[in-house]
């Protein structure tokens, strides 16, 4: 991925724009969020996603102040678009994301991971409490490999499961 990134020299507004177009938040985002920072449980978005890009949509919600990314970092040059991925906090790691549910789990959380890419898999299995969102390649290979998570497709049934198990 960092070799791809640095072939793309468009700028950062353009690649924007073209997001506008097909981006938008999955139902009761938002709700989750408030949700989460009512009842004090932090909530961070992992993503092999790009950060400026993440920043930028929570930005327009004025969400960007009460969530942490954890993603790549994107520096923008003449040469081309630089990436640069978070540090491992343990070398065993097989990716920055079940690195960072696990360097939670150390420190005596319980993690609820949400994924839906095969890249979320091994944090997924680490997770206290994984979801997958429906219909995603993590959902099928969660149930070709007989792994039990909870499925969604709204972020509603996140804090229903959080409600009804983790502070009833």
């Amino acid at each position: 991925m960092q070799k791809q990134f640095l072939l793309i020299k468009m700028q950062k507004t353009i690649i924007l724009k073209e997001l506008e177009k097909v981006t938008s938040f999955r139902r009761n985002f938002e709700e989750l969020l408030k949700y989460c920072v009512k009842k004090n449980i932090p909530i961070i978005i992992v993503s092999a996603g790009l950060d400026f890009h993440i920043k930028y949509f929570l930005e327009k919600k004025g969400l960007d102040e009460i969530i942490k990314i954890h993603s790549a970092k994107t520096k923008f040059t003449s040469k081309g678009n630089e990436l640069s991925f978070p540090k491992l906090f343990q070398k065993s790691s097989s990716n920055f994301k079940d690195d960072l549910v696990e360097f939670y789990k150390n420190k005596g959380y319980k993690v609820i991971y949400m994924g839906d890419d095969i890249s979320d898999y091994p944090a997924v299995k680490k997770a206290d409490y994984p979801f997958v969102i429906k219909g995603s390649k993590l959902a099928s290979l969660c149930k070709e490999e007989e792994y039990k998570c909870q499925e969604f497709d709204d972020f509603q049934i996140v804090i229903d499961y959080i409600k009804r198990f983790l502070l009833s």
